[in-house]
């Protein structure tokens, strides 16, 4: 799970900041234009990290199919 200070990839939203987590267990994060999210874990797959050109852990995160 990506902890504070990281970053995840969203198709839609771009490379977000990971602000922390709230008591749902969702992910706080706050898109590129300066927005504060939710990321919903039960409705996002988050795939294994790698380094952005900036050398930051990147996480790509993607839509669950209705069949995981």
């Amino acid at each position: 799970i990506p902890e504070r200070g990281s970053f995840v990839q969203h198709r839609q939203l771009g490379k977000c900041l990971v602000l922390g987590e709230d008591d749902n267990g969702d992910l706080l994060i706050r898109s590129p234009r300066g927005r504060q999210r939710t990321l919903n874990l039960d409705l996002m797959k988050v795939l294994e990290p790698d380094l952005d050109e900036d050398g930051e852990l990147l996480y790509p995160v993607i839509p669950r199919s209705s069949r995981s």
